[in-house]
C-alpha cells in the first residue's frame, strides 16, 4: 500500500501529480509493480502515468459494490494487524 497527498477537492491534474510522484518511487522497488486495481474515477492521464511504467491498469467492474469491499476490508486487515500495534504506549 502506497500512501500520496490528501487534498478534500482532487481535481484531475492534482491526482496525475500524485502519480507521477508515485512513479518516481518505483525504480527503488525490490519487486516491479505489474498491476494497477482501480476504481473508474480516474482520468486518461492517470492512466498514462502507469501505463508509460509498464503496469497494467485493471479497472473494478460498473455498479459492482462488493468488488471495493474486498479491496477495503484487505485494508483495514493489513492496517489493523500491521500497522495498530505501532501506535500502542510500551
Amino acid at each position: 500500500m502506497q500512501l500520496a497527498g490528501w487534498t478534500p477537492n482532487p481535481s484531475g491534474p492534482w491526482v496525475s501529480q500524485q502519480a507521477r510522484q508515485f512513479a518516481w518511487t518505483l525504480s527503488v522497488r525490490s519487486m516491479p509493480l505489474r498491476f494497477l486495481v482501480r476504481d473508474r474515477k480516474f482520468t486518461r492521464d492517470f492512466d498514462a502515468v502507469f501505463r508509460s511504467e509498464a503496469i497494467k491498469i485493471i479497472k473494478t467492474p460498473i455498479r459492482s459494490p462488493n468488488a471495493n469491499a474486498v479491496a477495503e476490508h484487505f485494508a483495514a486487515t493489513v492496517r489493523a494487524d500491521c500497522l495498530d500495534w505501532l501506535n500502542e504506549p510500551i
